[in-house]
C-alpha cells in the first residue's frame, strides 16, 4: 500500500521575493503534482 502525499504548500512574498515553503512528506507518485502545484503558485 502506498502512503498518501501529505504535505503543505504556502507561499507569501517578502521584500519582492516568492517564498515557497513545503512542509510533510511527498509518496513519489505525488511529485509530478507537486510540481504543478508549485508551478501554477510561480505563475
Amino acid at each position: 500500500m502506498e502512503k498518501k502525499a501529505e504535505y503543505q504548500i504556502s507561499a507569501s512574498v517578502n521584500e519582492g521575493l516568492l517564498e515557497i515553503v513545503l512542509i510533510g512528506e511527498v509518496a513519489e507518485s505525488a511529485v509530478k503534482n507537486l510540481a504543478n502545484e508549485m508551478i501554477t503558485i510561480i505563475k
